[in-house]
């Protein structure tokens, strides 16, 4: 079943065309003092807590319920576990989803097709982790045989994602590693890439295309 076909995104559907235009972030919370612990959740990690604060959107407790049926209905639990078991869900490429695989750092076994994938994905991750610290260190040269100082990005996409990441690794990282400044590019033309490297000077910048 499609979603445009279930009832429970008929009835969400529905309810967004009746009542969304009156939902106000502001009287939300004027409303519910108590609005930031009931639309807020801590994951407690072996790294420290992750606060996931959804309290800043526009829904109530009666659009989580309907939002919960839906997934429900249309069987978001059911892929999230055949995700993590390493089945085949992308259907389009006919492969497994292997996200988690990257960030599985209890190292439990993820199978596709009998084989676990473990072994691998730690193989790289040994690697990339072992060029990072040359770069950083200054030991791995650019092609002038210079130390690399800058990292340049180009993306084709929101660079929201890696900022945060860099901002928040600068706390971590300083004290152990120098933290090179990085720079953005967002544009989906490559014509445009000689006016922002204008201004920089001679020595090797990696260029990072994602």
């Amino acid at each position: 079943m499609g979603l445009s076909s279930d009832p429970h995104f008929q009835k969400l559907e529905q309810w967004y065309k009746s009542k969304a235009g009156n939902l106000n972030m502001r009287d939300m919370f004027d409303a519910d003092m108590d609005r930031f612990s009931k639309f807020s959740t801590t994951l407690e990690t072996d790294d420290g807590d992750i606060l996931l604060d959804y309290s800043k959107n526009l829904v109530n407790e009666e659009v989580m319920r309907m939002l919960l049926a839906m997934a429900k209905s249309m069987g978001v639990e059911e892929a999230r576990d055949k995700m993590f078991s390493g089945e085949k869900i992308n259907f389009t490429e006919g492969r497994a989803v292997l996200h988690i695989a990257l960030r599985n750092r209890s190292n439990t076994p993820i199978n596709v097709d009998g084989q676990d994938v473990m072994p691998e994905v730690n193989r790289v991750l040994d690697k990339m982790k072992a060029f990072c610290h040359k770069v950083r260190s200054g030991e791995w040269k650019g092609f002038s045989g210079k130390a690399i100082t800058d990292v340049f990005s180009s993306l084709f996409s929101s660079h929201l994602r890696p900022v945060g990441v860099g901002v928040s690794e600068k706390r971590i990282w300083n004290s152990k590693y120098k933290c090179f400044p990085i720079f953005y590019c967002i544009s989906v033309i490559f014509s445009f890439l000689p006016s922002e490297l204008s201004w920089a000077n001679s020595w090797p910048r990696p260029l990072s295309r994602s």
